[in-house]
C-alpha cells in the first residue's frame, strides 16, 4: 500500500512567506536634494522657460541617442504642457517614474538637465536611474555629482533595494557616469534597440545594491 504524504501547510501549518513588503512610494517626497552644486527637484510651471532653453541646448545630442526626444516640443506652451502632465503622473497611486530636474544650485532654478527613477518595479523594489546634462555643461563632473547624490537618496529616503542605469553602450559621457559611480556592469546586449537613424545599437546595463552602496561617498563598489 502506498501512503500519500501531504506538505506541512495542507495540515494547518502557518505559511511563512519570506518575501519583503513591497515598495511604497514616501510621502512627502523627499525633495528637493541638494548637493554640493546642483538642486534635484520636481518641475514648476516657472520652470518652463529654463527647461525649453536647456533642451535647445542639448537638442542634438539628446537626439543622437535618445528616441524619446524627437517628440518634446520647441515651445514653451508645449513644455508647459509637459511639465503639468509630469505632474499629473506623480499623482498616480502606481506612477511609472519620477521626471526630475538637475538645478544650478548658484543660480536660482536654472535648468542644467534632467534625472529621476523610472521603470518602478514595486515588487522587486527596484528602479532605473535616467540621467542627461545640456551640452554646455559638460565635462565638469556636476552629473555624476547629481546622479550619485540621487542614488544615496534612493536607497535612504526612497527607500529602494536596487537600482539600474542602462544606456547605449557606444554613448561615452553616459557610461563614464555609471563608471565613475562604481556601479557594477551587469549586461552588454548586442544590437539589441533599435535607435532611429543610428539602427540597431549595443545596451550596457548597471546596477548597484543599498547594502554594497558608500552613503558617504555616493560611489558604489566599483569605484
Amino acid at each position: 500500500m502506498f501512503r500519500v504524504f501531504r506538505p506541512s501547510w495542507q495540515l494547518g501549518a502557518p505559511i511563512v512567506d519570506p518575501r519583503p513588503a513591497p515598495w511604497h512610494r514616501p510621502d512627502p517626497l523627499p525633495l528637493p536634494l541638494v548637493t554640493p552644486r546642483t538642486v534635484i527637484d520636481v518641475l514648476l510651471d516657472d520652470d518652463a522657460p529654463g527647461l525649453l532653453e536647456a533642451l535647445e541646448a542639448s537638442r542634438e545630442g539628446l537626439l543622437a541617442w535618445t528616441p524619446a526626444a524627437r517628440g518634446v516640443p520647441r515651445d514653451e506652451a508645449g513644455v508647459l504642457d509637459v511639465i503639468r502632465e509630469l505632474a499629473r503622473r506623480r499623482g498616480h497611486a502606481h506612477p511609472e517614474g519620477y521626471d526630475l530636474a538637475i538645478f544650478d544650485r548658484s543660480a536660482a532654478r536654472r535648468v542644467l538637465g534632467g534625472t529621476g527613477f523610472f521603470s518602478l518595479d514595486e515588487t522587486h523594489r527596484q528602479a532605473e536611474v535616467g540621467y542627461w546634462l545640456r551640452d554646455d555643461e559638460q565635462g565638469r563632473g556636476l552629473c555624476t555629482e547629481a546622479v550619485g547624490h540621487l542614488i544615496s537618496s534612493g536607497f535612504d529616503r526612497w527607500g529602494f533595494r536596487r537600482l539600474l542605469v542602462g544606456t547605449d553602450a557606444s554613448n561615452e559621457a553616459s557610461v563614464r557616469v555609471a563608471e565613475r559611480l562604481g556601479l557594477r556592469k551587469e549586461s552588454h546586449e548586442i544590437r539589441s534597440r533599435w535607435i532611429p537613424g543610428r539602427g540597431w545599437r549595443d545596451h550596457a546595463g548597471f546596477a548597484v545594491l543599498a547594502d554594497e552602496w558608500d552613503h558617504d561617498r555616493h560611489r558604489g563598489p566599483a569605484a
